[in-house]
């Protein structure tokens, strides 16, 4: 085995309907890659059409994990760990076990992905988050809403808290967690690529009108395909409502509209029923106590992580509404996917055409030539 050889990985992001999936299709069909999914969503089994999974696809890392379920709120500790099911640092440590099956069978990792935080966690030496959990600490800060954690990290941190997404309630407990044990500001992300490693990442870049033209046509097209049926599918089948209202973009969108249109019915635990009962306002859902046995608040999710086109003046939502709401979201998300992405310094951007270029000069990647690990 020769050891002094680095290890070859190249990586492939986008915003969200860039059409990443689609040239990594093309690019495994010529080189010897294999791709792995860095999607913090298609991890999940049964999230199929509003994830955009693309199964004719051979990928690693979709499908990994059930998704967070109702359970017995006698017998489960509510903490967040319950609510964040599947953290990025599970996702790091079983991805990297597959890269190194792939290294062993002499092929090359294509990373894809449009999730900045999971290509981050694989590729670079981690020097954040690394304060251990603290049960005790996390459950009293569970109690807090979004604003008083958000008070607690400025104090002590004022750069994590004008970065961090004020509205994400599973990341605001984990930085406000490891500022009041530390009481010093989180460690900065160091840019340093793992030793050993070879990575080239390029980004795909898209005229952004043409992207909002992707974006749209692809909401159109999951709506047909059945996404708004998916989320009552999940939800029937026991799926937890705050999970699902976590997850943001559709399923966020969709719960929320269901919560507000659709014949639904909210149970004691917290789950929501689609069927045979009233229907219920916005007013009515958030004005309720309704505790889900994951830990947080159902109403607390629609006040504090709710995006704040949801929040109208009028208590419902048409289906038309939700989905031009929806698809100014995912614009949105769009823009921040690519604003994270200019954080790395040596990624390469450019159109399909010029990234399939660049990586057919890749050293040594159609002959392998010394490439052992």
């Amino acid at each position: 085995m020769n050891t002094n050889v680095n290890k070859k990985l190249i990586v492939l992001a986008g915003a969200t309907a860039s059409g990443k999936t689609a040239l990594a299709a093309e690019l495994i069909k010529k080189y010897p890659m294999e791709i792995v999914s860095a999607d913090s969503r298609q991890v999940y089994k049964g999230l199929d059409i509003g994830t955009g999974k693309e199964k004719t696809v051979a990928q690693w890392m979709i499908d990994v994990v059930e998704p967070q379920k109702i359970r017995n709120p006698k017998s489960e500790i509510r903490n967040v760990e319950d609510f964040s099911l599947y953290s990025v640092a599970k996702y790091r440590d079983e991805a990297l076990q597959v890269m190194g099956e792939i290294w062993k069978r002499g092929n090359i990792p294509l990373v894809v992905g449009g999730t900045g935080f999971y290509i981050d966690a694989l590729i670079y030496e981690q020097t954040t988050n690394v304060t251990p959990p603290n049960q005790k600490i996390r459950a009293k800060l569970s109690k807090l809403n979004n604003e008083e954690m958000l008070a607690i990290i400025k104090k002590v941190d004022p750069e994590t808290y004008a970065k961090i997404d004020h509205k994400n309630r599973a990341r605001l407990i984990r930085a406000a967690e490891i500022v009041t044990i530390t009481q010093k500001p989180i460690e900065h992300f160091d840019f340093k690529i793992r030793d050993g490693w070879d990575v080239q990442m390029f980004v795909l870049d898209i005229n952004r009108e043409e992207l909002y033209r992707r974006i749209d046509k692809r909401v159109d097209d999951r709506l047909t395909e059945g996404m708004i049926e998916e989320v009552k599918g999940l939800i029937e089948n026991g799926v937890s409502v705050t999970w699902l209202l976590s997850l943001g973009l559709e399923y966020r969108f969709i719960t929320v509209y269901l919560m507000q249109n659709a014949k639904c019915k909210i149970s004691s635990t917290g789950s929501l029923q689609v069927q045979n009962c009233g229907n219920y306002s916005y007013k009515s859902v958030i004005s309720n106590t309704v505790r889900d046995p994951v830990g947080i608040e159902a109403n607390e999710i629609l006040r504090g992580a709710q995006d704040d086109s949801l929040r109208a003046q009028n208590d419902t939502h048409t289906r038309d509404e939700m989905i031009l709401r929806l698809k100014f979201a995912i614009h949105a998300y769009a823009r921040r996917q690519d604003t994270y992405f200019k954080r790395w310094p040596n990624a390469k951007w450019g159109d399909g055409e010029y990234i399939t270029d660049q990586i057919e000069a890749y050293d040594e990647l159609k002959s392998k030539k010394n490439y052992v690990v």
